[in-house]
């Protein structure tokens, strides 16, 4: 189900390029749809992973989840 809402944000990207601008957005610099870095590696924290987890929702209408980010918060872990 996630992964459906996910890929049916084409006319936004890819799902791997939403992922990537909500975590530009929220971390406040550029983070490539080719990161390999979490989430985590690039700064963030546990109040901006709550405003990540919100951006991704407004953007594919799937809650992500904190649990998720921490499984594997890389740009390819979130967009699967």
């Amino acid at each position: 189900e996630e992964q459906e809402a996910l890929a049916s944000v084409s006319s936004l990207g890819t799902s791997k390029d939403v992922v990537a601008r909500a975590m530009a957005q929220v971390l406040g610099k550029q983070v490539p749809a080719t990161s390999d870095k979490t989430f985590w590696e690039l700064g963030g924290t546990s109040l901006m992973a709550m405003t990540l987890d919100g951006a991704l929702q407004a953007a594919t209408g799937v809650r992500i989840g904190i649990a998720k980010m921490m499984q594997d918060g890389s740009v390819a872990g979130l967009a699967k």
